[in-house]
């Protein structure tokens, strides 16, 4: 028999589903009071309940601007900050030079001028290093030569970005460049300390690198014509002319000679120790004709030949640029003769001296090991040359053991006359001799302020006053700047403390539309205990009456 087929009375079918109910709703008092929200799913109330999800969403989108709106007042206190500190530095440089003006003393001024140029570095590393997790309002990230531009701070004041507020950033560390007269897209911009200028052109990126140029070049070989050579000098003439076009594609002023030597022993007849004279060449294809078309030894009978005669000859007939690398290579497979065998007119301890008096350096490539490298390898290295093997083609094909120097091309400027208030100057380069006056035009950046040296040193009355008076500015500029990057604070500060609310706000929306009222709640879980009670009190009356009933049988 099933439950089905169980008939209760009316009475008691109703308590039952009366108790059901109380069951029930005790439930769902018991979930609010431990939850806190008479709203716990869309089920209780779908309209409330997706209501208050929108206003959460709000409020965390609100909070991730707010943390924006912090990180970005973080930013400005750490400018503030960098700026408190140049603004110490700067009057410890105008110190500086106070000091400058009441001495005569030139050893002072000097000290106190490199003084001076030590607070300029420290200022720009100062600048440089007040950076919020890679945000720098003061310092300088412009990649361009002589941008000279600081870091703008755009901070968004609403989730969708519609409100921005926009911190502008200002370089404030100390830079300038000076251009020559008629040439805007060149000038000269000083290294950290200000002591020396190199050319520099307006696409180089990254200040105040310049650029690097090479050094004119006078290169000579010295090669060995006798017979065994047959297959190094092939190699040579392979790749001599692609060399040369190398270095010209490197922007390197190049000269280029050959000198080819053979042998004087009388038993093989003799000959002229030097076949061919050396001649200087600039363009490559004459020099590899040149080469190819010279002549070689009919002689080296014995094993010494005449090295050293082409080097000497090398030395006396050719004329080397002052200003350039000079560099010589000798190739050979043999010893050379010397004074102790009566054929030269020279020794290796005196050819090398020849050769370091000269500013010459040698690179010798011969055979490795024997008697070849124990004799001349001593030559080169008393030059501050190598020794190459010549069998390694990597010798012919990498550029003979060369590689150009780059130099920045440095002056020590003297001011002949200076414009203070025009940025003009007449400025006296020493290098390269003798020497040239440019009149050139200065462009500052930043706090507006030079190096000692465009001061002249403080050692003029003039040089002083404008650096003073430039300092001056320069601490007007900071503290004007100061109290904008203040005033951006403040509007960013008024913006969180008003984000914060509305945050508030929107929680505070959504929890009155799905908060409980604990009080009440209370109060309905008590009701429902009284009622489930009585309900299981009118179950047990009805069950009572029915078993009344039966005992009448």
């Amino acid at each position: 028999m099933g439950l089905s087929d169980i008939t209760l009375t009316s009475g008691l079918s109703f308590s039952l589903l009366s108790l059901k109910k109380t069951a029930k709703q005790m439930e769902q008092v018991h979930e609010r009071l431990s939850s806190g929200k008479k709203v716990n799913s869309s089920l209780d109330n779908p309209t409330n309940f997706f209501i208050a999800q929108q206003l959460k969403n709000q409020a965390d989108d609100l909070t991730q601007v707010q943390q924006n709106i912090t990180e970005s007042i973080q930013t400005i206190k750490t400018a503030a900050n960098g700026i408190t500190g140049v603004i110490q530095l700067v009057n410890q440089m105008k110190a500086v030079v106070d000091s400058a003006r009441n001495t005569t003393d030139p050893q002072a001024k000097s000290a106190l001028a490199a003084s001076y140029d030590e607070l300029y570095a420290q200022l720009n590393y100062m600048v440089s290093d007040s950076s919020y997790r890679g945000l720098n309002v003061i310092g300088d990230n412009d990649p361009s030569l002589l941008g000279w531009k600081a870091d703008d701070l755009p901070v968004s004041l609403n989730p969708n970005g519609s409100s921005e507020y926009i911190v502008e950033g200002k370089f404030l560390g100390a830079g300038y460049a000076l251009y020559e007269a008629g040439a805007p897209d060149v000038g000269w911009v000083p290294d950290d300390r200000g002591t020396r200028i190199a050319p520099v052109t307006a696409d180089i990126t990254e200040f105040p690198e310049p650029a690097l140029i090479s050094l004119p070049l006078d290169f000579v070989f010295v090669l060995d014509a006798t017979g065994s050579m047959g297959p190094y000098l092939t190699q040579v003439k392979a790749n001599v002319q692609a060399f040369v076009e190398s270095m010209q594609a490197q922007g390197v002023d190049g000269r280029y000679a050959f000198a080819k030597y053979g042998d004087i022993n009388p038993s093989q007849g003799g000959e002229a120790p030097v076949l061919t004279p050396p001649v200087f060449y600039t363009d490559a294809a004459a020099f590899s004709a040149a080469l190819n078309a010279s002549p070689n030894s009919l002689g080296g009978g014995d094993i010494p030949e005449s090295g050293l005669e082409g080097i000497l000859t090398t030395l006396s007939d050719l004329s080397f640029r002052p200003e350039a690398t000079k560099r010589m290579v000798l190739l050979t497979d043999a010893v050379v003769h010397t004074t102790a065998d009566g054929m030269s007119a020279d020794t290796i301890a005196g050819t090398a001296a020849s050769l370091t008096a000269a500013g010459i350096r040698l690179d010798v490539a011969a055979p490795l090991g024997g008697a070849v490298q124990a004799q001349l390898g001593p030559l080169a290295a008393a030059t501050g040359g190598s020794y190459f093997s010549i069998t390694d083609s990597s010798f012919y094909t990498g550029g003979f053991g060369f590689t150009p120097d780059t130099t920045i091309p440095t002056s020590e400027p003297v001011i002949l006359s200076a414009d203070y208030a025009a940025g003009e100057f007449s400025l006296f380069f020493s290098n390269p001799p003798p020497g040239e006056v440019k009149v050139m035009t200065s462009e500052k950046a930043g706090i507006g302020v030079y190096h000692s040296w465009l001061y002249d040193g403080f050692n003029s009355s003039e040089g002083i006053t404008a650096a003073s008076n430039d300092l001056d500015a320069a601490i007007t500029m900071l503290r004007t700047q100061s109290q904008l990057f203040g005033s951006g604070s403040s509007v960013l500060t008024t913006r969180d403390a008003f984000t914060s609310k509305q945050v508030n706000l929107s929680l505070e929306g959504a929890d009155n539309l799905t908060n409980a009222d604990l009080d009440e709640e209370a109060s309905n879980a008590l009701m429902l205990q009284v009622r489930e009670q009585i309900g299981a009190t009118t179950i047990g009356m009805a069950a009572k009456s029915s078993e009344n009933i039966l005992k009448l049988f």
